[in-house]
């Protein structure tokens, strides 16, 4: 659980998913570093009008893309979902999003005490973790 200096981090005021930010299982990986989100955005229709934020931390261990899809079907569990804004381009409306994921990240890695200066390289290291 998350050390009590960080217990009040709040969860944004814009996240709109049915899981509990504050109770995420934790993966840990042989480094030390430690995941409790790492989320794919998918739509299901092919077009750039709606991406649903999936959790790839599941059941405590990194999962690919077709698990995470499988188990959004099987359990309905999502980190929010975004609509693009009328008039918005896919390109914006992509960024925006984008921002909501590492944002999300960061206030997790805040939550758990974790040091975020690395973030990218961490995340690229854990990516390669992941089953395919």
């Amino acid at each position: 659980m998350a050390d009590s200096a960080f217990k009040d981090t709040p969860i944004p005021d814009w996240y709109n998913g049915n899981l509990d930010l504050n109770q995420r299982e934790i993966y840990r990986h042989p480094d030390g570093y430690i995941q409790t989100e790492h989320s794919i955005g998918s739509n299901f229709d092919g077009n750039d009008d709606y991406r649903v934020r999936l959790p790839q931390i599941i059941g405590g261990k990194p999962v690919g893309w077709q698990a995470a899809e499988k188990n959004f079907f099987d359990t309905g569990e999502h980190l929010g979902v975004d609509f693009r804004r009328q008039n918005e381009t896919p390109s914006a409306f992509h960024q925006r999003v984008d921002g909501k994921d590492i944002a999300l990240h960061e206030r997790q890695a805040k939550y758990y005490g974790q040091e975020m200066k690395d973030w990218n390289d961490q995340v690229n290291q854990a990516k390669s973790s992941f089953a395919k």
